[in-house]
């Protein structure tokens, strides 16, 4: 059983009070690629943190195990197909109507030939009041 300080630790989790959560992720993300005593020597050397390599291979042993479920879960979820009658998520649609236009074009540098150059918008579309020949009025 392990000591917990209060009760928001044993709710929030939080058994260990040697580093923040955002350290020990890290912690476990380092030692995904990095041997244990590998990730205490980067982490001692480049943010100034005491972390043993026994205590990165704890977490990793703790946290490893539910982020590769998560992740099977996520590749699970991408390749599913969908099942019948679900309706799956599609493109948010937007309030008003846009465009984009692009074009280039070769200029001539300097000592450095020609270069093309590539130009780019976004606009919004909006309709054009005109006049109808019968009635005479502006649409």
């Amino acid at each position: 059983m392990t000591r917990v300080f209060s009760s928001l630790d044993q709710q929030l989790e939080l058994f260990e009070r040697t580093c923040s959560e955002a350290v020990a992720k890290l912690a476990v993300a380092l030692c995904g690629r990095l041997t244990p005593a590998d990730t205490e020597t980067i982490l001692k050397q480049l943010g100034g943190i005491t972390f043993s390599d026994t205590s990165v291979w704890r977490r990793v042993q703790t946290w490893g195990a539910k982020l590769k479920a998560l992740e099977v879960l996520r590749q699970a979820a991408a390749t599913a197909l969908p099942q019948r009658g679900t309706v799956g998520p599609s493109a948010v649609p937007l309030s008003k109507k846009m465009g984009v236009g692009m074009d280039g074009v070769l200029i001539s540098l300097r000592k450095e030939g020609y270069t093309e150059v590539k130009v780019g918008c976004v606009f919004d579309i909006v309709q054009r009041p005109e006049k109808d020949p019968e009635t005479d009025k502006v649409i």
